[in-house]
């Protein structure tokens, strides 16, 4: 039986100086042969102040035209396709939207309406009236702006 030499500390630090040497890789292989951690990584980058109320606005629109109840922006699938679309779009609350963007929007419009009508040469309104059995009654106010004289 033959005992072996107890490798000193030098020893041992030129070994794993060796074993480093031999497992080392540049970094520029590393990031050739597979993706980083950081390509797995989605950033949220929050979008400019006016980005959001051009959004918002057009949130609001878009509601407004198309007849839908504000609880759409509470509805778990438009909120994923919301995401989807642009993470860094937040979508406002049903109180936001009642109580701040729908007011502002609406007094955007009104606003641009009245100028409108200030500039108008003239005005004609068409009404219309009718009974159904079905809808009960209606009535129709349709104006015309005109902003030219012939």
């Amino acid at each position: 039986m033959s005992i072996e030499p107890v490798p000193s500390c030098s020893d041992l630090a030129q070994v794993q100086t060796n074993i480093n040497e031999q497992l080392r890789v540049p970094n520029r292989q590393i990031h050739q042969t597979g993706p980083s951690m950081t390509d797995y990584v989605v950033r949220k980058k929050p979008l400019p102040i006016n980005r959001m109320q051009q959004l918002d606005e057009q949130l609001v629109r878009m509601i407004a035209k198309g007849y839908h109840t504000l609880r759409l922006v509470e509805e778990v699938e438009f909120r994923k396709f919301i995401e989807m679309l642009n993470h860094g779009y937040t979508l406002p609350t049903r109180k936001t939207l009642s109580e701040s963007l729908l007011p502002k929007v609406y007094n955007k419009v009104m606003e641009a309406v009245k100028m409108k009508i200030a500039k108008a040469v003239a005005i004609c309104i068409t009404t219309d009236a009718w009974t159904s059995i079905v809808n009960g009654t209606g009535t129709l106010l349709s104006p015309r702006i005109s902003s030219t004289q012939k």
